[in-house]
């Protein structure tokens, strides 16, 4: 089983664009082993919600790439909601 990265360092902007479309904007170090479940669970976006996932990686001086852009929802969510 593959192990998946703790996102433990990031930043995030959720936001709606035109015609109604959610946002997630992620910026972050560079980790390609962060998975996109972990940033919309961080992003604390219900399951149902329809997203475009804008991910930035980010270098120690703070450039950062352009963002990569990925249609996502939430519908797949993985473990029950916390009581």
């Amino acid at each position: 089983m593959a192990q998946r990265s703790a996102v433990t360092s990031f930043a995030l902007e959720l936001r709606e664009a035109e015609g109604g479309t959610t946002e997630l904007f992620v910026w972050l170090p560079f980790d390609p082993m962060v998975e996109t479940e972990a940033l919309w669970e961080a992003g604390g976006l219900p399951c149902g919600t329809a997203f475009v996932l804008l991910v930035a990686a980010c270098d120690a001086e703070g450039r950062c790439s352009m963002p990569r852009r990925e249609p996502l929802n939430t519908f797949a969510c993985a473990r029950p909601p916390s009581p």
